[in-house]
């Protein structure tokens, strides 16, 4: 059978979630969506599964120092905490701050996207289930000064698209849309349109 999860925003420590190992006709209790003691905000929404079983979502780091990706390998009873490259890209110090975007491709790597401190998107990919992640790379136009309400979509393996809204600081805000068809090569082509 189909193994559903879903994640809530609760007035607690990490988001709540609850599992359905039925296809939905009951759900388990409610448990941490984040490791114990794992201070990573409440506010999530956007979880995906990988086809190899894995449940993926994106939070601001225990720590609160930067993003993580929270992975379950158990259809979402226990999560474990996965840290992205945000060393020098740090986090989003105003609305942009909430959660790190997520999404897996057809052969289950692992794509993460996040606004910085400079309020500019970043991204990074994973090929061993979030263990490891690439080096952080910023997606957005140069002209741009500054983003928010990101989403990341994956195809086929390597194959990513990127929606955000940006403003080039004159006051008017557009939507763009990036995307890239070779995410593993070293200096990826991104194709950018503002729509």
């Amino acid at each position: 059978p189909t193994t559903w999860v879903f994640c809530i925003n609760g007035n607690w420590q990490s988001p709540l979630c609850s599992s359905s190992f039925d296809g939905g006709l009951t759900w388990t209790q409610q448990v941490p969506g984040a490791p114990a003691n794992c201070n990573s905000g409440g506010l999530t929404g956007h979880m995906v599964g990988a086809n190899d079983g894995n449940f993926y979502r994106g939070n601001p780091s225990c720590d609160g120092e930067g993003y993580s990706i929270y992975r379950s390998t158990n259809g979402g009873l226990t999560w474990t905490e996965h840290e992205l490259p945000t060393d020098d890209t740090g986090t989003a110090a105003t609305w942009n701050a909430e959660e790190a975007q997520v999404s897996v491709d057809g052969d289950s790597n692992v794509y993460a996207m996040w606004m910085g401190i400079d309020n500019l998107p970043y991204f990074s990919y994973s090929l061993d289930d979030a263990n490891t992640w690439s080096e952080a790379q910023m997606i957005a136009p140069s002209h741009l000064e500054g983003t928010g309400f990101p989403v990341i979509i994956a195809g086929d393996a390597g194959k990513v698209a990127f929606g955000y809204v940006g403003t080039t600081g004159d006051g008017l805000w557009h939507g763009y849309i990036s995307m890239m068809t070779d995410a593993f090569n070293e200096t990826p082509l991104i194709t950018t349109v503002m729509v």
